[in-house]
């Protein structure tokens, strides 16, 4: 009887011995696969924040509309305050938090990008991509605008 690592004498079957070690070897090393599984660090301990909105700017040069700013506030004691920038269509382009840091959201990518550090409406405009004449229009409940800021 062959051991299956002793060479056996005879030409021919030597090279299917070595034939027959070289597939096994194949096989073993694509039987081996490695997965990962990526989640969110401490997610387990994760509890959502619930956020009503407060108020409502709408961001215009003149007559034109460039998006609007959303305030947010949570529900915990002290409140968490933040504010979302919309586009004109309501499609969120960036956040500003309670410290004044805006940050526009990248498409595509898992990072949002700093844009500015200021007030609000300087936030607003860094993420909007508008000029200096842009300013905040509070909306009341009623759908009308007032100036604000």
């Amino acid at each position: 009887m062959v051991g299956l690592w002793r060479e056996p004498s005879g030409g021919a079957p030597r090279v299917l011995h070595r034939f027959g070690r070289f597939l096994c070897v194949v096989l073993v090393a694509s039987a081996c696969r490695t997965t990962t599984q990526e989640s969110p660090v401490g997610a387990q301990e994760f509890t959502p924040t619930q956020a009503t909105v407060q108020e409502t700017w709408e961001v215009r040069s003149g007559l034109e509309l460039h998006g609007f700013v959303v305030r947010y506030a949570s529900n915990d004691a002290p409140p968490r305050i933040y504010f979302l920038v919309q586009n004109r269509d309501r499609q969120d382009l960036g956040l500003i938090d309670a410290f004044g840091r805006a940050w526009r959201y990248q498409a595509h990518e898992r990072e949002s990008e700093w844009v500015t550090t200021g007030t609000v409406l300087q936030g607003a405009r860094a993420i909007l991509g508008t000029g200096l004449e842009a300013e905040m229009v509070e909306v009341r409940d009623d759908g009308a605008a007032r100036p604000g800021s």
